[in-house]
């Protein structure tokens, strides 16, 4: 008797975003993603967020922003930890 799986939309992207990253790294072992990093406006892009919110939410520690510190005062960001922020709050 075969099984009937019930699954949200979410669970199901999931399932389909993972799939494809498997089969496109088995087919391209070789092929290495990049990570990009940028500024504020950068993040602002990334997540559809104003300049003037991130700024906020980076100092509220509360919004767990991923922000990326350095020696200097210019904030900056990974898309990788952008899109699992932004992901995380959706699940919420």
């Amino acid at each position: 008797m075969k099984k009937i799986i019930v699954t949200t939309e979410e669970e199901l992207q999931q399932f389909i975003e993972a799939s494809v990253q498997r089969a496109v790294k088995a087919a391209m072992p070789e092929a290495k993603q990049q990570e990009e990093f940028g500024d504020i406006k950068f993040a602002s892009q990334i997540t559809g967020l104003s300049v003037s919110t991130l700024c906020k939410y980076s100092s509220d520690k509360k919004k767990n922003l991923p922000v990326i510190t350095g020696t200097s005062d210019l904030l900056r960001f990974s898309r990788t930890d952008l899109i699992a922020w932004m992901r995380s709050k959706n699940k919420k």
